[in-house]
């Protein structure tokens, strides 16, 4: 009986080790992001105080924030994939509309 209580601790254990790693990766991920969001800002904010037209710097966010946020998704993907975490999900600006218009890549099929 012993030696089941310690394999049910020991799987406890790496259970909750597990949880903390995957915990830690999505807020280090998460902070990551953040960082080059903001990052790219800087220059955008020049740009705008220089006179770029507003509808142009939007342009330029808007398309910033998409290419970081397939960035992540896909390091979320290899991470998940590959089983050093949990599946993340994307909580960024384009994460509704892929939940709702899945790509080739989502549906299973590839040429």
């Amino acid at each position: 009986m012993t030696s089941q209580n310690e394999k049910q601790s020991a799987d406890g254990k790496a259970a909750g080790a597990a949880a903390l790693l995957n915990n830690a990766y999505k807020a280090g991920m998460g902070a990551a992001r953040t960082m080059h969001q903001t990052a790219i800002d800087i220059p955008l904010n020049i740009l705008a105080q220089l006179g770029l037209e507003e509808d142009k710097v939007s342009a330029l966010r808007a398309k910033s924030q998409e290419l970081i946020g397939e960035l992540y998704t896909a390091i979320d993907s290899v991470a998940s994939k590959s089983g050093l975490v949990g599946e993340a999900k994307d909580t960024g600006p384009k994460a509704e509309k892929k939940q709702s218009n899945p790509t080739r890549a989502d549906s299973g099929t590839r040429k």
